[in-house]
């Protein structure tokens, strides 16, 4: 399954926060896809 979405800021500060979260979104769902994987494991 793939999903996307695409963000929209509403100001140039809202721009700068989009742009920092995207930067950082790849590692935040790596970590999930290893918390979750370590709690299925038992």
């Amino acid at each position: 399954m793939e999903v996307t979405y695409e963000l929209t800021a509403l100001s140039p500060e809202g721009e700068r926060t989009l742009r920092e979260f995207a930067a950082g979104y790849a590692a935040f769902l790596a970590s999930w896809e290893q918390a979750i994987a370590h709690h299925l494991a038992g």
